[in-house]
């Protein structure tokens, strides 16, 4: 009965996922809700988003029959109250707060509190991390640390899914992976929660997976990445605080290791070249191996079988325990390790960043000259303040700047209504370099405008040519500025120069 019961809710999950995404893709484009390409993105044309919606509900729909009906899976999942409360409330606010960041736009502040009360909501549940039993040195309790573990596993596997989200069917797919290798492990375990739950998910991306495989004609969006993931990561809370061992937590990790370790790089890479950690780029595993001449397919397919790899070798892991497991993990790394060494992907990777270097330095020395005096020209006679900063911003590319900022001195003026920061991060980063700030003070013998701020991948040979770019670009800034504030300066401006050290020549002073 317990087959039949799984195999039904895995048809019932696929077939309303399969009826309801047409209709959710219809609804977007009816009112607009599309997904528009941009520099970073891989896809041309708008697409609609929300089709989570159509996943939560197909998930959501055979637990609820089994509620309902009452058989005997419906009855021993009705005991199973914190964990329905979890999945249930927490899963409508994460669905919810997707679902305005697909149709709105979160920022990352807004995110996190939700993402992290909810973390915390599933700790009160009785959903954590309490311990863990370790070969050879026995049961360590976590005590006070149990509920920052916990609020951080659940935050890092929603976002981890989230961030992975960027080509058609990858998300799906990896997500398919992760929860197939849950369900077989929960046949093995003979958990009945598990099953029920994985068999539910499973059907509704597959269902879904057959409108977002390439060429999606809908994207899940933050709303079914973040459900999704938020799913899996409750789900194996669950499974890890029966039996609190060292495998039970390497079942999961391995079934979600590619978007664990591509989130880790990406916060890595973005903290080393000094860009927001909450910036969105194209240095995702799944840009380089485009980068490397793969098409969107063979990206995704790719991926897959490092998916299917990782949940084999999650299977292997708990179906042997404890030192053949970790024979089995050594065996693992060793075989990604060479053929990432066969495949010549370092290799690779080192030859396209020499490129780089390559083609930014042929464009310093033979274009910027030229393009940053015709800039800086544009710049000094530019109508008005957003003018002069869409020229800073055409130089910047120019440069190879990842982010520039400007920051102004400016006092509330409602005739002016001047921005008292204005910003611009590069959609990608063209070389893997340490980042290099350089702050310039746009002042006249009058007034201390404001600072502009440059952020670069550092590149020597070519970095002192820049850097007189960019006080070049600078002098221009005041020059606009004092053209065309120099009779209000005083209306709109509020750093007035020191008058000692005018005379005293500290000109570059505060």
């Amino acid at each position: 009965m317990l087959a039949r019961t799984h195999i039904a809710a895995f048809t019932l999950s696929l077939l309303i996922a399969a009826i309801l995404t047409p209709v959710v893709r219809s609804l977007a484009y009816r009112f607009n809700l599309l997904d528009v390409p941009d520099a970073r993105k891989i896809h041309n044309r708008p697409i609609p988003r929300l089709g989570g919606i159509a996943i939560a509900l197909a998930f959501l729909a055979p637990l609820v029959g089994l509620l309902i009906h009452l058989n005997r899976p419906g009855l021993f999942l009705a005991t199973q109250h914190h964990f329905l409360v979890a999945l249930f409330v927490g899963g409508a606010a994460i669905l919810a707060l997707g679902v305005y960041d697909d149709i709105c736009g979160a920022n990352h502040k807004l995110k996190f509190t939700v993402q992290i009360s909810v973390a915390v909501f599933v700790y009160y549940l009785g959903l954590r991390f309490e311990s863990m039993l370790l070969p050879g040195i026995g049961r360590i309790e976590f005590g006070m640390l149990a509920l920052p573990i916990t609020v951080l596993w659940v935050v890092a596997i929603v976002n981890a899914l989230n961030l992975i989200d960027g080509l058609d069917g990858l998300a799906s797919g990896v997500s398919f992976f992760a929860v197939s290798t849950l369900f077989v492990c929960g046949v093995m375990d003979g958990d009945v929660l598990v099953c029920l739950v994985t068999a539910s998910l499973a059907g509704a991306i597959v269902g879904f997976l057959f409108y977002n495989f390439n060429p999606a004609r809908i994207f899940m969006g933050d709303s079914g990445s973040m459900f999704v993931g938020y799913v899996l990561a409750t789900m194996s809370l669950a499974t890890v605080s029966k039996s609190n061992t060292i495998v039970a937590l390497a079942v999961p990790v391995l079934a979600l290791g590619l978007p664990i370790i591509d989130t880790t790089l990406a916060l890595t890479r973005r903290a080393y070249t000094k860009r927001p950690l909450f910036s969105a780029d194209r240095g995702h595993v799944h840009h380089r191996l485009m980068d490397l001449g793969l098409s969107h397919r063979q990206t995704v397919f790719f991926l897959y079988g490092v998916c299917a790899f990782l949940a084999i070798t999650a299977l292997v892991v708990r179906a042997t325990r404890d030192f053949v497991a970790g024979g089995t993990l050594f065996i693992a790394g060793t075989l990604i390790y060479a053929m990432i060494h066969l495949l010549r992907f370092r290799d690779v990777l080192v030859e396209r960043q020499s490129q780089s270097v390559n083609v930014l330095e042929q464009r310093i020395f033979h274009e910027a000259r030229d393009g940053v005096r015709n800039l800086v020209r544009d710049l000094r006679k530019a109508p008005d303040l957003n003018g002069a900063w869409q020229n800073l911003k055409e130089a910047s590319v120019l440069l190879g700047v990842t982010r520039v900022e400007l920051e102004l001195h400016v006092r509330p003026n409602a005739s002016e209504a001047l921005k008292q920061r204005l910003r611009y991060l590069a959609p990608q980063t063209e070389i893997e370099s340490r980042g290099k700030t350089l702050t310039i003070e746009v002042m006249d013998d009058t007034f201390i405008y404001g600072e502009l701020k440059f952020v670069y991948p550092t590149v020597p040979s070519v970095d002192d040519q820049r850097r007189a770019f960019m006080y070049v670009l600078a002098e221009g800034l005041c020059e606009h500025l004092e053209a065309s504030y120099g009779e209000k300066a005083d209306q709109n401006f509020v750093v007035r120069r020191h008058k000692i050290a005018q005379n005293d020549g500290l000109s570059d002073g505060s």
